[in-house]
């Protein structure tokens, strides 16, 4: 016979079963909604990533495209100025040469007056130099402009004017003051009736000068020698060393500024006697000239060329053999 106890064990074990599957039935459901749901929210933080990432990109290529640009620029523009000062630097030499030159031919043409009157030519040699003295200065402002444009482009700074102290404003009036001074053209000269009554007046009975004289176009004639400096900023301007990307690059990077001392030095260097040698000959050919033009003989007529460069070989290398000496106070300062 059966019994009841034995009946409900079964029905309760088979309801606890039933009960477990649902309970496990659930839990699988909770495992499979749980990663779906997981998969989704990587899906979207991956998308949004990579949306991020192509942004920086995006940015990060425009930045090196304008930086690239900008570099450009300054390179192209940088290349420009050289070029500029080089063309500046060329007519600046050409035009301080230039004035040397006709100031000594119109001294040359003086000397050979009676008392160093002038004529229509010097008067006229005159005029030239004064013109290209003014076109001179102006020059020398337009290249300081250039270089101060090129310090302010290898600096990366935009105003060339915040280069501008008061050391770079002295040392360009200085320059200016430099290129300034020239014999100046006075009134148009003509022949003195006096001359011409006083055939006598050249003769060896003439007073000679003290030695504080001094002719006011040779004051202002002397000085003009200074533009050689001109032909030094053209020899830097047109060295290999200077126009060498290269070389310049290694420079910049040392902090070494390839100027006119950098290269003599180097010069020196590779062509002592030679160097030496036209150096010498420079020096010797304008002492010797601003000694003829400071001294005089008594008859109030320059020394000769080839005795003032007598003069200056013997006397100022401490031979001092006396048969010439210096006239003037001017001649005695060279």
């Amino acid at each position: 016979m059966v019994n009841i106890h034995d009946t409900c064990i079964p029905l309760m074990d088979s309801i606890e079963a039933d009960s477990s599957s649902a309970t496990k039935q659930s839990d699988s459901m909770d495992i499979v909604i749980l990663p779906s749901t997981t998969t989704t929210t990587m899906n979207s933080n991956v998308s949004n990533d990579k949306k991020i990432h192509i942004k920086n990109l995006t940015k990060h290529n425009i930045l090196n495209k304008k930086l690239l640009s900008n570099i450009s620029r300054r390179l192209t523009k940088r290349k420009n100025l050289h070029k500029q000062l080089c063309f500046v630097t060329d007519i600046m030499c050409f035009l301080g040469i230039l004035g040397i030159i006709l100031m000594i031919i119109e001294s040359e043409i003086t000397f050979s007056q009676v008392n160093d009157n002038d004529t229509i030519l010097t008067w006229s040699l005159k005029i030239v130099i004064s013109f290209s003295t003014i076109v001179l200065i102006g020059f020398v402002f337009q290249y300081h402009h250039l270089d101060l444009s090129l310090y302010a482009v290898n600096n990366s700074i935009e105003d060339y004017r915040v280069t501008l102290t008061n050391w770079k404003i002295f040392l360009i009036l200085l320059e200016v003051l430099i290129c300034a001074i020239h014999p100046i053209p006075r009134s148009i000269p003509y022949y003195l009736k006096a001359l011409l009554k006083n055939p006598d007046s050249n003769s060896s009975t003439s007073t000679p000068y003290t030695l504080s004289h001094i002719d006011i176009d040779v004051a202002l004639g002397l000085p003009m020698f200074a533009r050689v400096y001109l032909l030094c900023r053209l020899i830097v301007f047109h060295s290999h060393l200077f126009r060498d990307a290269s070389s310049r690059s290694i420079g910049y990077l040392n902090k070494i500024s390839i100027n006119f001392l950098f290269l003599i030095k180097t010069y020196l260097e590779q062509w002592p006697i030679g160097c030496l040698t036209i150096f010498c000959l420079i020096l010797f050919m304008i002492g010797s000239w601003c000694l003829r033009a400071c001294n005089y003989l008594p008859t109030h007529e320059h020394v000769s060329m080839p005795d003032s460069m007598w003069l200056f070989v013997v006397t100022f290398t401490t031979v001092g053999y006396g048969d010439f000496t210096p006239s003037t106070y001017c001649g005695r300062s060279k």
